[in-house]
C-alpha cells in the first residue's frame, strides 16, 4: 500500500506545475486568507492542510491542533509592495482532556493612498486595513481529530468600515504512523459585510491534502487540492527534508498563484526560524517566520545533575531527570549510558512513560565502578503512533579516594 502511495505522490509532484489553469484571487473577497500562515508553509507551496502540525495549522486546518502537544506561539511579518505589510500570530494551548484551543489574527495593511475627487484633485491620503480574528478547537478522537474556526473579519478604507462573522470546519485523519489526510471547509459560514451599500460574501473554499512521511519525519510530501468557488481546482505541493536535526530544506509550488517557492528552517531549543523564498511572474518575494514552542517541545528531556561526580567520592551519583509530554503517554522508553567509544555500559527500559528520575551510582550492568571519563546518557521513546523521539545529555566521572587519617610511629633518639 505504501508503495502505491508513494507513487501517486509522486506523480502529483510531477503535474503539479501544469496544474495552473482559472484565474488567482483577482480580488475576491477575503483573499488575504488564503496568502499562507508561516514561512515554513509558504515554502511548502501552500500545501498544509494534510500536514497541520504546528500553530499555523490554526490558519490551514485547525483539528491539525489536536496534533500540537505543548503551547505554541506563532508570528509572522511581511512587507509586500506599495506600503502593504501582511502580518500573523496564533497562540496554542493543548489540554489532555478538554482538547486544544488557539486564538490568533491576520492583518493585510495598506496605505497611503492618494484620495482625489471627481476632477482628479488631490483631497489627502486614505488607508486599507484588512483584518481578522480568529477562535480555534480541535478534539481528538482516535484517529480522527476534528476541528473550527470562529473567524470575526473587518475591512476598513477610507472613512468606511464593515465587519462580519464566520465558519471553519475541519478535519484529520490518521491511518497510518506515515500517512495523514486532511479536510478543510472555510467559511461554511460565509462572512458578509458592507462597506457603503452592497453587500460582500466571503467565497467558500474546499481543501482537501495529504502528508506523506518517511525517515521518521525527516522527509515528508504533501499535496493539497483547493477549490475555490467560483474558481478552477487548484494544486499546491511541496517537501520537506530535515537534512540535519536542526537544519530543514524545502520547496514547493503554488498553483494558487502560480509560484515556485523554496526555503529552509533552523530550530534550536525551543525557537524555529523559518524562511522562504517565492519566485513569480512578477519577482522574487521573501517570508521569515517564527515558531516559540514551551514546555517539552520535541517529545522528551533529559538533564543530568551534577555534571561531574565519583562513584568512590562524597558526590556519588547522577540524577538523571526525565521529562516527556503531559498531554500524550508514552508507550515505551530506553535509556542509556555510553562512555567515549559509544559502548553501553547501564541501561534501563519500560513501558508507558519513564519515571520522572533515574539515579546512576557510576557502575555498569555488573555492578562495577565505571573507569574515568565522559559518558552520554541518551533515551529514546516512543509514542502511540510509534513515532521516536530522543534527547542526550552528558556527565563526567572522576574516580579517587577519601582522604584518611593514617596513624605514625615516630621513634626519637634522645641520645647526645
Amino acid at each position: 500500500m505504501k508503495r502505491y502511495l508513494t507513487f501517486i505522490i509522486l506523480g502529483v509532484l510531477l503535474i503539479a506545475p501544469q496544474a495552473r489553469g482559472g484565474s488567482e484571487d483577482g480580488g475576491l473577497p477575503g483573499g488575504y486568507l488564503r496568502w499562507g500562515a508561516s514561512a515554513r508553509c509558504l515554502a511548502l507551496g501552500g500545501a498544509f492542510v494534510g500536514l497541520a502540525d504546528d500553530a499555523a495549522a490554526a490558519y490551514w486546518n485547525p483539528a491539525g491542533l489536536a496534533q500540537i502537544p505543548s503551547t505554541q506561539l506563532l508570528a509572522m511579518h511581511a512587507i509586500l509592495f506599495e506600503q502593504t505589510s501582511y502580518d500573523l500570530f496564533t497562540i496554542v494551548q493543548p489540554t489532555r482532556k478538554l482538547g486544544t484551543f488557539g486564538f490568533g489574527g491576520v492583518w493585510l495593511s495598506s496605505g497611503s493612498f492618494e484620495r482625489t475627487d471627481e476632477q482628479n484633485r488631490p483631497q489627502g491620503h486614505f488607508s486599507d486595513l484588512q483584518s481578522t480574528l480568529f477562535i480555534s478547537y480541535a478534539k481528538e478522537l482516535g484517529r480522527v481529530s476534528t476541528g473550527f474556526n470562529f473567524k470575526l473579519v473587518g475591512h476598513k478604507i477610507a472613512g468606511y468600515s464593515g465587519s462580519g462573522t464566520g465558519l471553519d470546519l475541519s478535519l484529520i485523519y490518521r491511518p497510518l504512523r506515515s500517512l495523514n489526510f486532511g479536510l478543510s471547509l472555510q467559511n461554511i459560514l460565509q462572512p458578509k459585510l458592507t462597506l457603503i451599500e452592497e453587500e460582500e460574501s466571503y467565497p467558500r473554499c474546499i481543501r482537501v491534502g495529504q502528508a506523506l512521511k518517511f525517515l521518521n519525519r525527516r522527509l515528508v510530501l504533501v499535496t493539497d487540492l483547493e477549490k475555490v468557488e467560483g474558481q478552477e481546482l487548484k494544486v499546491h505541493t511541496g517537501m520537506e527534508w530535515w537534512a540535519f536535526p536542526s537544519l530543514a530544506l524545502r520547496g514547493g509550488y503554488d498553483g494558487q498563484v502560480r509560484e515556485y517557492s523554496l526555503g529552509s528552517g533552523f530550530r534550536f531549543s525551543r525557537y524555529q526560524v523559518d524562511y522562504s523564498m517565492m519566485v513569480h511572474e512578477l519577482g522574487i518575494s521573501h517570508r521569515f517566520s517564527f515558531i516559540w514552542r514551551f514546555g517539552i517541545p520535541y517529545g522528551v528531556k533529559l538533564n543530568a545533575s551534577p555534571k561531574l561526580f565519583s562513584p568512590t567520592g562524597k558526590v556519588n551519583r547522577v540524577k538523571i531527570g526525565i521529562k516527556t509530554w503531559d498531554k500524550y503517554p508514552m508507550e515505551d522508553w530506553r535509556l542509556t549510558i555510553e562512555d567515549g567509544r559509544g559502548n553501553v555500559v547501564k541501561s534501563y527500559q519500560g513501558d508507558e512513560n519513564p519515571p520522572e528520575e533515574i539515579v546512576w551510582g557510576g557502575r555498569d550492568e555488573l555492578e562495577r565502578t565505571v573507569g574515568d571519563g565522559k559518558y552520554r546518557v541518551k533515551i529514546r521513546v516512543r509514542d502511540r503512533f510509534g513515532d521516536t523521539w530522543e534527547d542526550s545529555d552528558e556527565v563526567r566521572v572522576v574516580n579517587f579516594q577519601e582522604e584518611r587519617e593514617v596513624p605514625i610511629k615516630i621513634k626519637v633518639n634522645r641520645g647526645d
